[in-house]
C-alpha cells in the first residue's frame, strides 16, 4: 500500500510539473515581450530566479531518485530473489528436527523502515517541488499581475 502512494504522489507532482511548464511555455515569448515583464525582470531578476527553481526540482528529483534505487538495490542484496530451488529446499523439513523448532527471521518491520524511509524521501521531494513551482508561480502570477494592470 506505502508502494501506491509513493508512485501516485509522484505521478501527481509530475503531471503538475507537466502542466506548469506547458503553461509558461505556451505564453513565453508574448510574456517576455511586453515591457511590465522587462521592467519586472530588471527589478526582480526573475529568469534567474526561475533557472535556479528549475535547477533545484532536478537536482533535488534525481537525489529522491537515486536514494530509491540504492534502497531497492540494499533490499534485493539483503533478501536476495527468490528463484524456485531456493522455495523449494526452505520447504524441506527433516524428520530429526520439527517444525517448532525451525528459526524464523521476521522481515516486516525492516521492510516497514525501509518503506517508510523511501516515502519521507518521497514527501521531502514532493515539498521541494511544491515550493519551487510556488517561486516559479509567484514569479510567473507578479509578472502577468503586472501585465493585466497595465
Amino acid at each position: 500500500m506505502g508502494l501506491g502512494k509513493f508512485v501516485g504522489g509522484v505521478l501527481k507532482i509530475g503531471i503538475a510539473a507537466v502542466a506548469v511548464a506547458g503553461v509558461c511555455s505556451l505564453f513565453k515569448e508574448e510574456i517576455r515581450e511586453t515591457e511590465t515583464y522587462k521592467k519586472a525582470n530588471e527589478k526582480y531578476d526573475v529568469d534567474t530566479k526561475v533557472k535556479k527553481a528549475t535547477e533545484v526540482v532536478k537536482s533535488t528529483t534525481m537525489e529522491a531518485a537515486k536514494k530509491v534505487s540504492e534502497t531497492a538495490k540494499t533490499m534485493k542484496e539483503k533478501w536476495g530473489t527468490a528463484d524456485d530451488e531456493s522455495v523449494a529446499e526452505n520447504e524441506i523439513i527433516l524428520d530429526d528436527a520439527a517444525p517448532e523448532a525451525r528459526d524464523y527471521v521476521d522481515i516486516s518491520d525492516t521492510a516497514k523502515e525501509a518503506g517508510e524511509k523511501a516515502e519521507d524521501a518521497a514527501e521531502a521531494v514532493a515539498a521541494k517541488a511544491e515550493d519551487a513551482a510556488e517561486t516559479v508561480a509567484e514569479a510567473a502570477g507578479t509578472a502577468t499581475e503586472d501585465i493585466v494592470l497595465d
